[in-house]
C-alpha cells in the first residue's frame, strides 16, 4: 500500500486496509464546492459512480448514484438486471429494499423485476406479497417488449412461483401445470429455478402418495 503523506491522512478515514473514506466535514465541504462551481459535474460524477458501483458488485450503492443522478430508468434497470441474482445469494431483504426506493410507476411495469420480487416474497413466506407481485408480471408481461423466448421463461419462472405458493397455500390442484413448463424449458433457466419445480413436483407427487413419481422426478 502506497504511504499517505500527513497533510492528506488529515483528512481520510480508513474504512479497511485498501478503502479510505474522506472525513465527513472535508467531504461536505467538497460537495458543496463542486455544487457551487460547476454544478453540472454533479450528475456526470453520479451516472459514472453508479456505472463504477454496478460494475463492481455495490449494487445499493450504484442505485443511490442513479437517483441522484435524476436518472430513474438507470436505477430501475440495475435491480431488475441484478435482482434474481440477489435472490440467488439470499439478499431477499435487500432486493426489496432497493426495489422500495425506486419509482412505483417504474416498479410495476417491469415484468422481470416484478418476478425478482416474486422470488424474494416467497422464499421469505411472504405469500401475498408474492402474489401481488406475479399479478403486475401477468399485467405487463405481453406488453413489455421482450423477446418471445424471454417472455416464455419468465412465464416459466413465473409458475414456479406460483407452485411454491399454493404448496405453502396447501392448494395441490393445478400445482403440476404451473411447473410444467418450467421443466419443458429446464435446460434455458436458471438451476435455482428448476431445483424448486422439482421439488415442487417431489412435494405434490409425496402429498398423493406417489412414491414412483417421487423417485422419477429426483433422478
Amino acid at each position: 500500500m502506497v504511504p499517505l503523506p500527513p497533510t492528506v491522512r488529515l483528512f481520510l478515514r480508513r474504512i479497511d486496509e485498501q478503502w479510505f473514506r474522506y472525513h465527513q466535514l472535508f467531504r461536505d465541504f467538497l460537495r458543496h464546492r463542486l455544487s457551487r462551481d460547476t454544478p453540472e459535474r454533479v450528475t456526470q460524477l453520479h451516472r459514472l459512480a453508479s456505472d463504477w458501483c454496478a460494475e463492481h458488485g455495490f449494487i445499493s450503492e450504484a442505485v443511490d448514484h442513479a437517483l441522484a443522478a435524476g436518472d430513474e430508468q438507470r436505477a430501475v434497470s440495475i435491480v431488475e438486471n441484478d435482482g434474481l441474482t440477489m435472490v440467488a445469494n439470499s439478499q431477499m431483504a435487500t432486493l426489496i429494499g432497493l426495489a422500495g426506493k425506486l419509482p412505483p410507476g417504474a416498479v410495476r411495469s417491469h415484468p422481470r423485476l416484478q418476478l425478482a420480487l416474486a422470488w424474494a416474497n416467497i422464499v421469505l413466506h411472504r405469500i401475498g406479497s408474492a402474489e401481488q407481485a406475479l399479478e403486475l408480471l401477468d399485467a405487463t408481461l405481453d406488453s413489455c417488449g421482450l423477446p418471445a423466448d424471454e417472455i416464455a421463461d419468465i412465464r416459466a419462472e413465473a409458475g414456479v412461483v406460483r407452485g411454491v405458493s399454493d404448496l405453502r397455500s396447501d392448494r395441490l390442484a393445478g400445482i403440476d401445470d404451473h411447473i410444467a413448463l418450467c421443466l419443458q424449458r429446464r435446460d434455458r433457466l436458471r438451476p435455482f429455478s428448476v431445483a424448486s419445480a422439482a421439488n415442487v413436483a417431489t412435494f405434490a407427487a409425496a402429498y398423493r402418495y406417489d412414491l414412483d413419481e417421487v423417485n422419477r422426478v429426483q433422478a
